[in-house]
This record gives C-alpha cells, structure tokens and sequence, in this order.
C-alpha cells in the first residue's frame, strides 16, 4: 500500500464518521422536535423556560427597588448577650 492509498482510506473513514455523527444529531433534534409538539412536550418547555431571563429572580431573590437599602442589624456585644441571662 502507498501513502496515498492510506491517505485515502484515512480521509474516507474520517468522512464516515462525520456523517454518522451529522445523521445521529438530527436524528436526535428531530426527535426534539415531535417530543416539543406533544401536549407533555409543551409542559416540560414551559417549566424549562423558568430558567429564562424573565424568570430569574425564582433563584436570586426578587430584586430591590432603587430606594429602598437594608438596615444593618447591630450586633450584640459578649456584655449585652450576658446582661439578658437569666441569673
């Protein structure tokens, strides 16, 4: 066998294997696509679309308006932490 035979065999399984990948892809968005269709689909997108930026604040917390700041709590010296104590 000569290089260019072996270079020809290598370039052609190269190519089988890309295909195969490029036809299991859109085998794999086809099957996205009728699953999305579907009256379950349409239920798991919705809840996939909580994640979105409208959304968002479900995980950060419900954002402040401009105005408004948190007080800082003051903390409890050791000496008024014992005062409280019962004796």
């Amino acid at each position: 066998m000569t290089i260019k035979e072996l270079q020809a065999e290598l370039k052609a399984l190269q190519e089988k294997r890309q295909t195969e990948s490029q036809v299991k892809q859109l085998k794999k968005q086809i099957k996205a696509e009728k699953f999305g269709q579907t009256k379950s689909g349409k239920v798991f997108n919705k809840i996939a679309d909580v994640g979105d930026a409208g959304a968002k604040w479900l995980f950060t917390g419900k954002p402040q308006p401009a105005g408004s700041k948190k007080k800082k709590k003051k903390v409890p010296t050791v000496e008024e932490i014992m005062e409280r104590l019962p004796q």
